[in-house]
């Protein structure tokens, strides 16, 4: 059954393509710029020395989950899907820890918000209060999470250092001689070396091939805006939704020229921009392949932070 939706779904795109060859290649070209111009420039840099110094400058659980969740908070997408997918590949972060991280920070980066849709498109003298909706509607479900599972590993920790009675003792091997110790040092210097430069081109080919994963997706999904945008016979507000729940820079600036008024736009764009669009979802879907990370459970992340950043940006602001 899957296997024939599929099909269906190719075959008709293929037609479209056919008989919208203009519409098609202007959605395709919008698509590859908006990859260039936006998502390129910020995020390889960021993605790139984020896995050199995640690989050379291993850190704690703890530690690492706060360093993740901020690299997603200001990076963007799908920068937290890549790196949380990676450490549960490599099983320094656990299922659970890293399905939290995804569901909560894979996020549009700040200069995204306030800087293209907050101040070029939508014209606003605030723009860091669509930011706040954007954060505070994902921070508001993460914050008694964690409260929670902190509040239980402490009782465990606890519990813990009243019945645990054995001791742990490790022994360390001294080299024999000065000639032992300055070969093992020689050894490890010229590993460590070698071990670096493996790293170094590990992390920017694993950069490149997720940069060029993405744009391949926006392309995809710019063709899919713009067929439609053309599609005249479809009301204004029944447009936005889809564009917003397809791309949300095509979505957004369809917005933001729309007759609404000005706090509905914002409203919609906040929303919008919470839950990412199915290009964001098919992003973050290619990211976390053999991860173990759920993309059902990402979704209904997503869906609930978008009502909420509706309902704080009407409210609130």
């Amino acid at each position: 059954m899957k296997n024939s939706i599929s099909r269906l779904i190719l075959i008709l795109c293929g037609i479209l393509m056919v008989l919208f060859p203009k519409i098609s290649m202007e959605g395709a070209a919008n698509g590859l710029l908006q990859w260039f111009h936006h998502v390129l420039p910020v995020l390889l840099p960021f993605l790139f020395f984020a896995r050199l110094s995640r690989l050379l400058f291993p850190l704690e659980n703890k530690k690492k989950q706060l360093s993740l969740a901020l690299l997603g908070l200001f990076c963007g997408y799908p920068m937290e899907a890549i790196l949380a997918s990676e450490e549960c590949r490599e099983g320094t972060l656990s299922r659970k820890d890293g399905q939290i991280l995804l569901n909560h920070f894979n996020l549009p980066s700040p200069m995204y918000i306030t800087g293209l849709v907050g101040t070029d498109l939508l014209s606003l003298s605030h723009p860091y209060h669509l930011l706040i909706s954007v954060w505070l509607s994902t921070l508001i479900p993460w914050i008694p999470m964690k409260i929670s599972a902190l509040i239980l590993e402490k009782k465990s920790s606890a519990n813990d250092r009243l019945t645990s009675t054995r001791s742990i003792s490790s022994s360390v091997r001294i080299p024999d001689s000065e000639s032992d110790s300055r070969s093992l040092s020689r050894k490890m210097n010229s590993s460590f070396s070698r071990l670096t430069m493996k790293q170094w081109e590990k992390a920017w080919t694993d950069s490149c091939y997720a940069l060029l994963l993405i744009g391949c997706y926006m392309i995809v999904f710019g063709i899919l805006a713009a067929w439609i945008t053309g599609i005249s016979q479809l009301p204004e507000g029944l447009r936005c939704l889809i564009l917003l729940l397809c791309e949300i820079t095509t979505g957004c600036s369809y917005t933001a020229e729309s007759s609404f008024s000005p706090i509905i736009r914002t409203a919609l764009c906040a929303a919008g921009l919470s839950f990412g669009g199915l290009s964001c979802l098919a992003q973050t879907a290619g990211c976390i392949h053999h991860s173990g990370l759920s993309l059902i459970s990402y979704l209904f992340a997503r869906i609930i932070s978008s009502i909420l950043a509706f309902i704080i940006c009407i409210h609130f602001f």
